[in-house]
Order: C-alpha cells, then structure tokens, then sequence
C-alpha cells in the first residue's frame, strides 16, 4: 500500500514523532538495550543540531517518542533517517543481530499551537506513566529514567529554538 506524502514543515512548528521497532525486538527498556538508545539519542541530538535537534524523548517497550525540530522537510526527513539507521546499527551490534529494527515509516505530528506543544510535551515525558495507568497498573510520577523528565537527560540534548517549544518547556518545569 502506498504511503501518503507527508505535509511541508514549517521550522517554527516543532515535531512530535513516533518510532516502532520491529516485531521480535526486545524492550528499548532493558537494562541492556536503554544505554545504547540513550547514547544514539545524544548523538544524534549533538551531530543534527543546527539543521534537526531531538529536544525531548521517551523510550517505551516498543517505540520512541520525540519532540524534534528541523530546518524544513528535507532535514526533518534526512534527521529522522540518521537516526532511524544509528539506531538499527548499534541495537544489532549490541544485541549481536542482524536484520530490521525499526518496523516502517516514524509517524509525526506537527505542534501548531502552544497548547498542543504543552500537550505533546506532558505526553512525552509522562508517557510511561500514562501507559502504567491504562494497564490498570500503580503509576508512580517520579520522573522516568528513560525520558526527559529528569533534568539530567535534557541538559545532554539541545535547547529548543523555537519560540511555541521554548514556551512550553518553560510553562513545564
């Protein structure tokens, strides 16, 4: 079936993307895998900046969700596949594997308004949480390990540029 094309991206409206990995992979989570997703987000985070900046994360079983910004659609298209390609690289090296990692294209939501940007920004670092809750699970609202709620992940990424993405981080913390 043939995907539809994706809209043009305006640089000032920030990303809220979502990646799935393939079936059969382990969860993100795992003390064995997290460190390698973390460390792929940073770099990434560090090599893109000035064209595409991974502002946010949240790893999950089974996805990763990112607030991203970029230049326009080609650096958002071209961020997106470096990073969708690191990240299969190293989770094959580290898990000694080979083969498809990432299960099809990301999924991404333009953030036009400060509300929707609030929103996406809440979802993204509560998400664990969130999910733990629909589960009918005890959610605990400490700050999860795997995202950018803790202070610490966010001051190895960039600061946001953009002025509905600065706003909301700020009403946020």
């Amino acid at each position: 079936m043939p995907h539809a094309a994706r809209p043009s991206h305006v640089p000032r409206h920030p990303v809220h993307v979502t990646v799935r990995v393939a079936p059969g992979m382990p969860s993100l989570r795992d003390g064995k895998v997290f460190p390698t997703v973390r460390r792929v987000l940073q770099r990434a985070a560090r090599q893109f900046r000035q064209m595409f900046r991974i502002v946010e994360y949240s790893v999950q079983s089974n996805h990763v969700h990112l607030v991203v910004e970029a230049a326009d659609q080609r650096e958002l298209s071209r961020g997106m596949q470096g990073f969708g390609i690191r990240l299969a690289k190293n989770l094959n090296l580290r898990l000694e594997r080979r083969g498809r990692v990432l299960s099809d294209r990301y999924h991404a939501r333009t953030l036009r308004t400060p509300t929707q940007t609030l929103n996406a920004l809440r979802y993204v670092r509560q998400n664990t949480h969130l999910h733990r809750r629909r589960e009918g699970l005890r959610a605990s609202w400490n700050p999860d390990p795997c995202s950018t709620a803790p202070d610490r992940a966010r001051a190895s990424l960039p600061e946001p540029a953009s002025y509905l993405l600065g706003r909301a981080r700020a009403a946020f913390s």
